[in-house]
């Protein structure tokens, strides 16, 4: 990873010392990072019920983050499923205060080394889910730019929808996410052979569990199926675990990038579908 010296130095209006300092904080924070990550991959590898109670827990996240940002976000905000930097929220009109942030992410970072040749690097920035927007001060001033009054609002929910709508992700119905599923799911090539050894199988399943999890085709627990049961997660390898989880995060990442895709692409299947008998609109 890189050092977020560079970062911090080009900074204008800060002594050596305040310079020195934030660099410390974030290395600080990486390092937290790295042993979180060593003491989760620990606990979820302990035995197979502990990884299905990780992934029944994480599904929402697991194919979109890296396993460091997993494991940060899992144990930061259980359960949730929308987060974003802050210029991300920025894009979407949607402004929090550090006060707000739910934890710290890593994310890619260009930057310049001693010879002026620009990498590609990693630093922390905090994170916001839709819950970090619950209380949100509105102020309102005169023509003299005097604040005259202060509103708080929830705007949790505002920031649950942009987000979601920044993602193309109004296609509701489980039946159009269902057949994108599909063809995410045949993109990605999987092997689906009910013959295959349990440790394919056992992965296989975690693999598209999560991808149904994420776009919301299914709320039904993880099975890890007849097959994978009879794979021991706690057999892989300590040098063999970041691995063997990215694995599954890379591949539901594909099914689901495809499935969006699709969905993106076919304007037919709306949010209004199967809002038929009063039924309200799945979120």
């Amino acid at each position: 990873m890189a050092d977020t010296g560079k970062e911090v130095n080009d900074t204008k209006g800060f002594t050596e010392e305040e310079r020195q300092a934030y660099a410390e904080e974030k290395k600080q924070q990486m390092n937290n990072l790295g042993t979180l990550k060593d003491g989760m991959l620990e606990e979820v590898f302990k035995d197979n019920n502990s990884f299905k109670e990780y992934v029944n827990d994480n599904a929402d996240i697991i194919g979109r983050m890296g396993i460091t940002n997993q494991f940060s976000v899992a144990v930061d905000s259980p359960g949730v499923r929308e987060i974003g930097t802050r210029s991300k929220w920025n894009r979407l009109g949607l402004y929090p205060k550090n006060e707000d942030a739910k934890g710290n992410v890593v994310v890619p970072k260009k930057y310049a080394d001693e010879n002026g040749e620009v990498r590609q690097g990693f630093q922390i920035e905090p994170y916001f889910t839709p819950e970090s927007f619950k209380n949100v001060e509105i102020k309102k001033r005169d023509e003299n730019g005097k604040v005259v009054s202060v509103e708080t609002k929830d705007l949790s929910k505002v920031a649950a929808v942009k987000y979601h709508e920044s993602q193309n992700d109004f296609q509701t119905a489980r039946d159009s996410r269902y057949k994108a599923y599909i063809v995410g799911l045949d993109d990605a090539k999987l092997n689906t052979n009910v013959n295959m050894n349990p440790e394919e199988a056992f992965k296989s399943n975690a693999v598209k569990y999560v991808a149904m999890r994420d776009l919301r085709v299914t709320k039904s627990e993880f099975d890890l199926g007849e097959v994978g049961n009879k794979f021991d997660v706690s057999k892989v390898k300590p040098e063999h675990r970041e691995s063997f989880l990215k694995d599954i995060h890379k591949k539901a990442q594909g099914i689901i990038n495809t499935a969006e895709r699709q969905l993106k692409d076919a304007p037919h299947y709306t949010q209004d579908m199967f809002k038929k008998n009063g039924k309200e609109k799945e979120r």
